[in-house]
C-alpha cells in the first residue's frame, strides 16, 4: 500500500525531493489510522521513522482540515533534549509546507516566550512539566482552545513514573478545557504492557488502536566475560571495521570511571562521555561530534538511551548487566546499520557475579520478555498537584467535578470520594486551596497556591547540585550531588569529571559551586545517588531454575554448557559459569531456588539466598532485619541483590536468629500484627527518604529549603496525613515489592517455601560475589588476631568525652561516650535533634551559645551548624554508635557519614 500517495500532494513532493520515496513498516501501519482520526499507539524500533509515522499525517490535516489561530498540535518528549532534536527534524519540512513549529521548557528564552503568545505555532514541542505550567498561564490558555491533537513520545519512559500519571490528568483537564475530543498519539521503541500505557494515554472509556511493529528478532545480542584491565584492549577489537559505538554503563560513577581508563590507555582513541551531571554544553558538543562521525566511542548512561538523534551508530556495548530487559532492548535498538537489519550489541561482564544476570537478561530481550512497567496507582502527591492547579485554572470550581475528571484518568479509575477528599483537606491545612460550601463543595485559591503549583511541577526527587567549573577556562564541566560534596569533597582532592581528571581548588557550598583545574591523575570518581535499576524477580527466578538446570547435567554425567545454549552466551562465559556451579556443588552446599531459601552463616555474616529479585528482596531484608531486633536485641544492618541478602551487625548474627525470624516470628506478625510489619518498615532509612520527598512534592516541606528536617519529626509530624499514606505506599510499591515479601513470608510459615542453612569458613561461590563487590574484608568476616587491639580500642572510645549540642534549643553538655543511652534526648526540650562534637571544639561551643540567644548565623558559624546537622543526623539514625564513631581520633561527621553510607541497608 502507498500510504504516502494518502497525504496532501505538497507533502509528497518535499518527500521526493527529500529521498523519501517508500514508507518504513510503522509508516504503513499508522498513517492511515491517524488520517482517520484514531487515537493511535504505535510501537516500534529506534531509528524506523516513528515520529514522521506521526507528524506526517497530522501536517497532512493542518493543511486540509485543521485551520484557524492557536496551537493545534502539542508535542510532547520526556527530554528538553529530545524536544531539541524533534523541533531540528521538524523545522525543515515545516517550514516548507509554511505550518509554524516552536519550542517551548523551561530554558526557553523570554523572546521566544513572547513569540509564542503573540503569535502561536501550529505545531508546539515541550515537556510535561512544561505543559503543566503553560494550563494555568493565562497568556497561553486561549490559545490552546484549538489544540486538535497531541503527541507523546517515548512514551514508556513516562509510564513507570509519577510523571506519567501527571500527564495522564493534564490531558483530561485539557480535555474539559476545549469541551471536545482531541486526537491522542503515543510512540514508544518498548513496552511491556500495552494496555496499561495505553490507559495512561487515553484515558478511561476512549477507543484507541495499538499498532507494534517491534519484533525481537531485529536483535542481535552477545554476553561475554572480559577482565577489567584487558577491557581497553577487547573494546578496540570489538571496534574494528566499525565507526561509531556507544557503550552504556548503569551509573555516572561507572561512566566517568571507564572513560578515564580508555583516554589513558588508549589516548588516540576519539571518545567521549555523556550522562545528565555533564554541563548542557558539553553533551550538545558530544552530540554533535556523534552526527558528524567524529567520535569513535561515547561512554553514556541512560542519557543517550531515547531517540535523539545522533547519527550512525554501529554497535552498542553494554558494560555490566543491564538489570533489566526492557532497558536493554531500548540500548541495544540505538544501533542500526540498515532498516530490515539486526540491531547489533554486546554485553560485556566484568565480574562472574553478573555473568549468569546478564544471559538471563539477553536471552529474555531475544524473546521478546519484556518487563511491565510499574504505573503508580492513584498516588496522592499528583492529585494534590493536580487539584490546585484546576483551582488555578478556573479561580472556583466544584470539588466534585474535578473528582470525575480524575476518574476518568487510568490511574485514578477507582479513586474513593473519602480519599479525595482527605487529601483536599490537608491541602487546606496548608494553605493551597480554601474549600466551603455554595450548595456544593466547592474550592477557591489559597494564598500559597501558585507557590506551590509552580515550584511542583516536576514530580522527580530534588537532587541539589553543585556547578563544577574549570578555573583556567571558566567554562562548566558538570554537576556533583550536594550530599556527596558536604561528605566528600574536600581542597586538593583529585577526581574524574567528564572523562578527565581534575583538582579541586575551591568548594563554596552557600553558591553552590567548585572550582576545577585541569590534573594529570585522579584520586575518586564521584558518587551520584539513586542509581541503582532494580533487577526483577522474573529474571532473579529464571536465574535459579538455569542454575538448577545446570546441576542436575552435572550430576548425571551430562554437558552442563547444554543448559546454556538457549541464551547468547558466549563459550568462555558459560565455561565460567558452570565451573562455578560445579564448585558450589563439590563444597557440599545446597542451591537456592523460587522455593527453597538458604541461610549461609559466614563468621558473623549472614547470607540469605532468596532469588526473588531486588525489590522483594529489599522488602525481606527490612523485616528480617527488624524482626532480628524485636525478637533478639540484634541491631542489624544489610545489603541485597536480585539472589542475596547480606545481614551484618558489630557483634555476630547467629544463623539460628535469621531461621527462627523467618520460620516462626515473621510468619506469626504478619497474621496476627501487621500493625508491628508496618512499624518495621517506617523505621528504615528508605521510607524516611520517600517521607521527605513527598513532603516536598505536597508542599508541607519547601523544596527550596536546604535544612533537612530530621526523620523522626517528619515520621511524627505526618503520621497519619496524605503525606505519609503516600510514602509508605511509595515505598512498600514502588521501592519494595512488600506484597511478593509477604507471600514469600506466608509461604516459609506453612512450609512451601523451604529454608535450608549451613556454616562456610569462607564465602561459598554464589556468595563470593557479593562480598567483592561491598569490599568485605578478613576482618568483617571472622574476628583476626588484632581482636584484643580492636576491643582496646573501642573500650578507650567508650571512656572518651563528647560535647552533646541539642540543634533546637542550644543546651550542650560534656558526657562520657560509655554513660549514654542508645538514643539520645534533649532533657531541656525534648527534642531528639542532638549534634555530637569534639569537647574542645569551640565554634561547636560558640554555635550552641548563638542558638540559645538566637539570631542568624553566619560564615564559620554557618559551616559549623551544617557540619552540627550531618552529626545529629546520624546520631538520630544509629545512636550512641554514631557518637563512638565520631569520638575517634580524626573522625568528624563527613567521615562517620561515609563510614555508615558504606553499609546503610
Amino acid at each position: 500500500m502507498d500510504v504516502f500517495g494518502l497525504l496532501d500532494q505538497r507533502i509528497r513532493e518535499k518527500l521526493r525531493a527529500m529521498g523519501f520515496v517508500r514508507p518504513t513498516p510503522p509508516q504503513l501501519e499508522a498513517i492511515p489510522e491517524i488520517l482517520r482520526g484514531k487515537n493511535l499507539l504505535l510501537i516500534a524500533p529506534t531509528g524506523t521513522g516513528k515520529t514522521e509515522a506521526a507528524m506526517l499525517p497530522i501536517f497532512h490535516k493542518l493543511l486540509n482540515e485543521w485551520g484557524g489561530p492557536g496551537i493545534k498540535v502539542i508535542y510532547i518528549t520526556p527530554l528538553r533534549a529530545l524536544n531539541r532534536d524533534i523541533f531540528r527534524r521538524l523545522l525543515k519540512l515545516a517550514e516548507e509546507l509554511q505550518i509554524t513549529v516552536d519550542l517551548r521548557h523551561g530554558d526557553t528564552p523570554r523572546a521566544v516566550r513572547r513569540r509564542i503568545i503573540e503569535s502561536p505555532p501550529d505545531i508546539l514541542i515541550t515537556t510535561p512539566e512544561t505543559f503543566q505550567a503553560l494550563l494555568v498561564l493565562k497568556q497561553y490558555r486561549p490559545h490552546l482552545r484549538g489544540v486538535r491533537a497531541v503527541i507523546v513520545d517515548e512514551v514508556h519512559e513516562l509510564a513507570e513514573s509519577k510523571r506519567g500519571v501527571q500527564l495522564s490528568v493534564a490531558l483530561e483537564r485539557l480535555y474539559d478545557y476545549v469541551e471536545r475530543e482531541f486526537q491522542r498519539i503515543g510512540l514508544s521503541a518498548t513496552i511491556g504492557d500495552v494496555v496499561g500505557v495505553a490507559g495512561l494515554l487515553f484515558g478511561s472509556g476512549r477507543d484507541y488502536v495499538v499498532k507494534n511493529v517491534f519484533s525481537p528478532r531485529e536483535l542481535s545480542i552477545t554476553v561475554e566475560y572480559v577482565d577489567w584491565e584487558n577491557l581497553p584492549e577487547r573494546l578496540m577489537k570489538i571496534m574494528e571495521g566499525r565507526r561509531t559505538s556507544i557503550v552504556f554503563v548503569n551509573t555516572r560513577q561507572m561512566a566517568e570511571r571507564l572513560t578515564e581508563l580508555l583516554k589513558s590507555k588508549l589516548p588516540d582513541l576519539k571518545v567521549s562521555v555523556h550522562h545528565s551531571s555533564v554541563s548542557r554544553a558539553l553533551r550538545e558538543e558530544t552530540e554533535r561530534m556523534l552526527i558528524k562521525g567524529d567520535l569513535n566511542l561515547v561512554v553514556s548512561t541512560s542519557s543517550l538511551e531515547l531517540g535523539i538523534d545522533v547519527g550512525h551508530i554501529d554497535l552498542v556495548i553494554q558494560l555490566g548487566s543491564p538489570r533489566e530487559v526492557v532497558r536493554l532492548v531500548q540500548r541495544v535498538g540505538r544501533a542500526r546499520h540498515r532498516f530490515g537489519e539486526p540491531s547489533e550489541g554486546i554485553v560485556i561482564v566484568t565480574n562472574l557475579d553478573e555473568g549468569l544476570e546478564a544471559a538471563v537478561i539477553a536471552g529474555r530481550a531475544m524473546g521478546g520478555l519484556l518487563e511491565a512497567p510499574r504505573i503508580p496507582h492513584k498516588p496522592l502527591d499528583v492529585l494534590a498537584h493536580q487539584l490546585v492547579g484546576y483551582i488555578i485554572e478556573h479561580g472556583r470550581v466544584d470539588l466534585y467535578r474535578f473528582y470525575r475528571i480524575l476518574k476518568r484518568s487510568w490511574p485514578y479509575r477507582d479513586l474513593t470520594v473519602e480519599e479525595f477528599m482527605a487529601v483536599a483537606e490537608f491541602m487546606e491545612k496548608l494553605r493551597c486551596i480554601r474549600i466551603y460550601v455554595d450548595g456544593e463543595v466547592k474550592a477557591r485559591i489559597g494564598k500559597r497556591a501558585f507557590s506551590y503549583y509552580f515550584d511542583n511541577l516536576s514530580t522527580i526527587p530534588d537532587t541539589v547540585y553543585l556547578r563544577a567549573y574549570d578555573l583556567v577556562t571558566g567554562r562548566e564541566i558538570g554537576l556533583l550531588d550536594l550530599d556527596y560534596a558536604e561528605r566528600s569533597l574536600r581542597e586538593g582532592l583529585l577526581i574524574v569529571l567528564a572523562g578527565r581528571a581534575w583538582e579541586i581548588v575551591g568548594i563554596d557550598l552557600e553558591g553552590l559551586r567548585v572550582s576545577l583545574r585541569p590534573a594529570l591523575e585522579a584520586d575518586a570518581v564521584p558518587v551520584w545517588y539513586g542509581e541503582t535499576i532494580p533487577v526483577p524477580r522474573e529474571v532473579a527466578e529464571e536465574m535459579a531454575l538455569l542454575r538448577r538446570r545446570i546441576t542436575e547435567l552435572l550430576g548425571k554425567g551430562l554437558n552442563p554448557e547444554v543448559a546454556l545454549r538457549g541464551y547468547p552466551v558466549e563459550e568462555g562465559l558459560s565455561k565460567m559459569i558452570v565451573q562455578q556451579l560445579a564448585e558450589h556443588l563439590k563444597l557440599g552446599y545446597p542451591l537456592p531456588t523460587p522455593d527453597q531459601l538458604l541461610v549461609e552463616q559466614i563468621g558473623n555474616i549472614v547470607v540469605l539466598h532468596c532469588c526473588q529479585g531486588v525489590r522483594i528482596n529489599r522488602a525481606v531484608a527490612a523485616l528480617v532485619a527488624g524482626a532480628l531486633y524485636y525478637r533478639f536485641s540484634i541491631a542489624a544492618y544489610y545489603v541485597v541483590d536480585a539472589c542475596r541478602i547480606l545481614l551484618y551487625s558489630r557483634g555476630r548474627i547467629p544463623g539460628q536468629a535469621v531461621e527462627v525470624v523467618l520460620r516462626e516470628w515473621l510468619p506469626e506478625t504478619v497474621r496476627t500484627n501487621p500493625a508491628l510489619i508496618r512499624r518495621i518498615l517506617k523505621a528504615t532509612y528508605a521510607y524516611q527518604e520517600k517521607l521527605l520527598q513527598v513532603a516536598r512534592r505536597f508542599g508541607a516541606v519547601r523544596r527550596e529549603a536546604r535544612k533537612r528536617p530530621s526523620a523522626q519529626v517528619l515520621v511524627e509530624q505526618y503520621e497519619g496525613t496524605p503525606v505519609e499514606m503516600e510514602a509508605f505506599k511509595e515505598l512498600a510499591e514502588d521501592y519494595m515489592d512488600l506484597e511478593g515479601a509477604l507471600r514469600l513470608i506466608e509461604g516459609l510459615g506453612s512450609g512451601k517455601v523451604r529454608l535450608l542453612s549451613y556454616e562456610s569458613q569462607t564465602p561459598s561461590p554464589l556468595s563470593n560475589g557479593m562480598f567483592e563487590y561491598y569490599g568485605i574484608g578478613r576482618t568483617v568476616l571472622k574476628l583476626s588476631s588484632t581482636e584484643a587491639v580492636i576491643r582496646a580500642v573501642r573500650e578507650r572510645l567508650k571512656s572518651s568525652n563528647v560535647r552533646l549540642i541539642c540543634l533546637y534549643c542550644g543546651w550542650e553538655t560534656l558526657a562520657k561516650v560509655s554513660t549514654l543511652k542508645d538514643r539520645l534526648k534533649c532533657p531541656k526540650c525534648g527534642s531528639l535533634v542532638v549534634a555530637a562534637a569534639k569537647p574542645g571544639d569551640e565554634l561547636a561551643k560558640r554555635v550552641a551559645e548563638k542558638l540559645r540567644k538566637g539570631g542568624r548565623l553566619r560564615g564559620e558559624l554557618a559551616k559549623k551548624l551544617r557540619e552540627l546537622w550531618l552529626s545529629a543526623e546520624l546520631v538520630v539514625n544509629y545512636g550512641r554508635k554514631a557518637v563512638e564513631v565520631m569520638a575517634g581520633r580524626g573522625v568528624g561527621p563527613s567521615t562517620a557519614a561515609k563510614i555508615f553510607s558504606r553499609w546503610a541497608g
